[in-house]
């Protein structure tokens, strides 16, 4: 009888043990997970302003768990009087940063704006390029979205899995680095 309440007493700590374990899990998937998001941009740019609405709203949804969005102006002469109505157009309520130089997409390697870098926390990438798929060649873009590459992405990250498309070819305006060649020197 005795051996018996052993057994009992010891299965309902276990079942106890099991289901806190089962709780601690379950809390820690709804963690927020650090991660950012970089978009690079030029204001004047139609595929960067396209994109802007869209991305408040992403950021907006997930912000909560963990999405940090940072808008990089990759532009050597930016226009401050159009990034001013662009940013107040959209009601942009993220960091911006310049990038006047041209070092943070040459770091990245962003070639186009608009073009989306998701990193987590430790900076390393998760995926990069087109927002979604409303574009399909410069200046052409589909009646409806059918793709949400980005939103796919940081889905996928915050069940911990990889997302299933991790690169696409951004669509947009090139980054002009003209500027940052060395003139050639004659002999």
């Amino acid at each position: 009888m005795i051996n018996q309440a052993k057994k009992i007493v010891g299965l309902i700590v276990l079942l106890l043990v099991l289901n806190s374990c089962r709780q601690k899990i379950e809390v820690n998937k709804n963690k927020p997970r650090p991660m950012t998001c970089l978009f690079f941009f030029i204001p004047d740019c139609p595929a960067s302003k396209a994109v802007m609405t869209p991305l408040m709203k992403l950021k907006e949804k997930y912000q909560s768990q963990g999405l940090v969005v940072v808008g990089i102006l990759s532009d050597p002469e930016p226009n401050d009087s159009i990034l001013q109505k662009v940013l107040n157009e959209n009601h942009i309520d993220f960091e911006i940063q310049l990038d006047t130089t041209l070092e943070i997409a040459q770091k990245r390697k962003a070639t186009t704006t608009p073009q989306f870098f998701l990193l987590d926390s430790l900076r390393n990438p998760i995926y990069s390029g087109l927002f979604d798929n409303y574009y399909y060649s410069f200046g052409k873009h589909r009646v409806r979205v059918t793709k949400n590459y980005l939103e796919d992405a940081i889905i996928a990250y915050l069940n911990d899995k990889e997302p299933e498309i991790k690169n696409t070819q951004p669509i947009g305006c090139k980054i002009n680095f003209d500027h940052l060649r060395l003139p050639k020197t004659s002999k």
